[in-house]
C-alpha cells in the first residue's frame, strides 16, 4: 500500500515536455486564435452582463455531447435549481454499488453533466458505479459560491438516497475535472469543516483539477500557455467568472486550504498543462498533511482528454487509474 500511495513525477524536465501526437492533432484544428479570441470575448462579454455568445458556446457544447449517448442514464431534480444526471450500472443495480459524484469541467463557466457523460458512462459500466452529475449553476450569472452549494447538496442527497438509489453510502467518491476536481475537493473540505453526519466519503478522483484561484503563476503557464488545450487567457476570464473579486478569489481558492484529515485521493495530472504547477504542488501538500495521495503526472497528456473522443491513450490510462483506486483500501 505504501508503494501505491505516491506521486509519480513525470520522467523529463518541464521545459523538455512535448504534448502527444493524439492531443497535437487534436488542439490544431479546435484551438485556432480566432475561437480562443471568440471565447474570451464571449466570457469578457458575459461578466459584463451580456450573456448571448456565451450561451452560444454552452448551446454548441451540449450539441458535442451527443458524441457519447449513453442509455442506462435519467435525470430529475431535486430542487428547482438543481438538475442531476444518474448513470445507473448494468450490473450489481440494488446491491450496493460505490457512487461517484462526478463534477464536471469548463471553467465553472461551460458544459453539464452531459459533457462528461463518457467517463460517467465508462465509470458505471467499469467500475459498476452509480455516477451522479449535478448541473450546478454556472458562472457568471452564479458566482461563488453557488456550483460550491450545489455539488454539496447533490452529495448530501446521494448520501441520503443511497440505498434506495441501489448504491452503497460507505462507498462514496467525489470526482472531476479541470473545475470539477476544484468542485470535488472543495466539497470535501466543507463536509470536514462542518462535522458532516454522512459517511466518510471513500475517496476523491481528479483530472487534471485547478487548485489556486489567485492568478496565473509559476513555470506551467509559461511553458504551456498557448497551443495546449487551455490557454491563460481564458483561464484567468474563467476564474474572474466564477471568482469576480479578490475575497471570493481567496475563499475559493485551495492553494491554501487546510488539508488535514481528507479522504484517500488520487490526481491524475497532465504534463503539458497551465494547471501542471498547482496540482503537483497540491498532491504534495495533501500527502505532508498526513493523507493517502496518489498522483500520477501523465507524459505528454493536456488539458480536455477526459471529454474529448480524440485522445484515447491519456483517457484510458487515467480510467484503468480511476477504477484501480476505487478497488484499493486505504
Amino acid at each position: 500500500m505504501d508503494n501505491y500511495y505516491k506521486f509519480i513525477p513525470a520522467k523529463r524536465r518541464p521545459e523538455d515536455a512535448r504534448a502527444s501526437g493524439e492531443a497535437v492533432k487534436f488542439a490544431a484544428p479546435f484551438f485556432t486564435p480566432e475561437y480562443l479570441q471568440y471565447q474570451k470575448d464571449a466570457i469578457s462579454a458575459a461578466i459584463s452582463g451580456n450573456t448571448g455568445e456565451l450561451e452560444k458556446i454552452r448551446s454548441l457544447r451540449r450539441a458535442l455531447a451527443d458524441k457519447f449517448p449513453v442509455k442506462n442514464a435519467r435525470e430529475l431534480f431535486i430542487s428547482k435549481k438543481l438538475r442531476l444526471k444518474i448513470y445507473y450500472p448494468k450490473s450489481n443495480a440494488g446491491k450496493g454499488s460505490k457512487i461517484i459524484i462526478y463534477m464536471h469541467g469548463g471553467g465553472w463557466t461551460l458544459n453539464s453533466p452531459e459533457s462528461c457523460s463518457r467517463i460517467c458512462g465508462d465509470f458505471s459500466k467499469t467500475a459498476g458505479a452509480l455516477v451522479v452529475a449535478p448541473a450546478y449553476r454556472l458562472a457568471p450569472e452564479h458566482p461563488y459560491p453557488a456550483a460550491n452549494d450545489d455539488c454539496l447538496n447533490a452529495y448530501l442527497w446521494a448520501a441520503s438516497n443511497a440505498e434506495s438509489l441501489g448504491g452503497n453510502p460507505e462507498r462514496i467518491y467525489l470526482c472531476g475535472d479541470s473545475a470539477g476536481g476544484h468542485l470535488a475537493f472543495s466539497t470535501a473540505i466543507a463536509l470536514r469543516n462542518a462535522g458532516c453526519a454522512a459517511p466518510k466519503l471513500a475517496g476523491i478522483i481528479a483530472f487534471y483539477p485547478a487548485i489556486d484561484l489567485s492568478g496565473p503563476k509559476g513555470k506551467s503557464y509559461k511553458l504551456f500557455g498557448e497551443g495546449f488545450c487551455l490557454n491563460s487567457e481564458l483561464m484567468r476570464l474563467f476564474i474572474k467568472s466564477y471568482a469576480p473579486n479578490r475575497r471570493a478569489a481567496k475563499m475559493a481558492s485551495l492553494a491554501g486550504a487546510n488539508l488535514s484529515d481528507m479522504p484517500r485521493s488520487l490526481i491524475l495530472i497532465s504534463e503539458c498543462d497551465i494547471l501542471r504547477d498547482e496540482a503537483e504542488n497540491f498532491s504534495l501538500r495533501l500527502a505532508n498533511s498526513g493523507n493517502f495521495v496518489r498522483s500520477v503526472v501523465l507524459k505528454g497528456a493536456t488539458h480536455m482528454y477526459i471529454t474529448q473522443p480524440d485522445m484515447a491513450k491519456a483517457y484510458g490510462r487515467a480510467l484503468r487509474e480511476s477504477v484501480k483506486f476505487m478497488e484499493m483500501q486505504p
